[in-house]
């Protein structure tokens, strides 16, 4: 039977995962992150997904031929997941697994729902100066550090609220964030307008979530981010873990600027939450 597992009960199930993929699952798992963990068996569990703490998907691990688990599966996702999904206003399903055997799995679960490539970007070959990367943050510009030393800068921004609220989607909260995390962005007129930082961390890989408000972008704001993220992430003797979509174009080639390179690739599912469920949900 499917169920769902307590915190404490998390780490049962990370010999289950491999080592350099599924980072944001193992981050759960290891306590990190916040997220939600569903298992076949809570004490000896063969498979499962982990439902991440910022709604970004879905990520399945573990024995894609496990029966039992493939048998109950629809009927916990109609019966227990999509009325959670309802009532936080989500109406898309993603279901993701960087482990091979998964794939036909979720192809036949979802019924040949839409898909996506994902690439993961992973190197330690950093590009690191302006000159080599043409990046030169305009006087008009601060980069920031996040961090407990410059909190109370950062709280007195305008859209403070935003960004911390969008950090705390992954993290237990801001100050877990400081301690374990990196993260910079870029101030103007008391506003962040763009930002780069590690949602997820496993094992000295820190995975990248990185944004620019639209009005501000081809300035190359990214790049500095990007930039001092990742000189900051080797300071620590750690590794960059950069993912986009396939179709993300400027994504990908700002991720080889800064000498990035295909780690791996795999498939993304999206589903849409049935409309009975949505209206079942909502009378209720």
């Amino acid at each position: 039977m499917i169920t769902e597992l307590h915190e404490k009960s998390f780490r049962r199930c990370l010999p289950l995962l491999e080592h350099v993929s599924a980072l944001e699952a193992k981050a759960v798992l290891q306590g990190v992150n916040r997220g939600r963990v569903f298992v076949d068996d809570s004490q000896k569990p063969r498979s499962g997904f982990v439902w991440l703490g910022n709604h970004d998907g879905f990520l399945f691990f573990g024995d894609a031929a496990n029966e039992v688990f493939l048998a109950e599966l629809q009927s916990f996702l109609l019966e227990t997941i999509y009325p959670n999904m309802v009532e936080l206003g989500l109406q898309w399903f993603e279901a993701i697994s960087s482990q091979a055997n998964w794939e036909p799995v979720l192809k036949n679960v979802f019924n040949n729902s839409p898909h996506w490539q994902q690439h993961v970007y992973l190197n330690d070959n950093f590009q690191n100066t302006h000159e080599q990367l043409g990046g030169q943050l305009s006087g008009k510009y601060e980069l920031l550090q996040l961090s407990n030393e410059t909190d109370n800068y950062f709280s007195s921004l305008l859209n403070y609220s935003t960004v911390k609220k969008t950090i705390e989607q992954s993290w237990y909260s801001l100050n877990d964030f400081y301690a374990k995390g990196i993260g910079y962005c870029i101030v103007f007129e008391r506003q962040v307008i763009s930002y780069c930082y590690s949602s997820f961390v496993s094992d000295h890989y820190y995975i990248i979530n990185i944004w620019t408000d639209e009005k501000f972008r081809r300035q190359s704001l990214a790049l500095e981010t990007a930039q001092a993220f990742i000189r900051s992430c080797q300071e620590k003797q750690g590794h960059p873990y950069w993912d986009c979509t396939d179709s993300n174009r400027a994504s990908n080639q700002l991720a080889q600027k800064l000498g990035l390179k295909i780690q791996q690739s795999y498939t993304g599912y999206e589903y849409k939450v049935p409309t009975k469920v949505m209206n079942s949900t909502i009378l209720t």
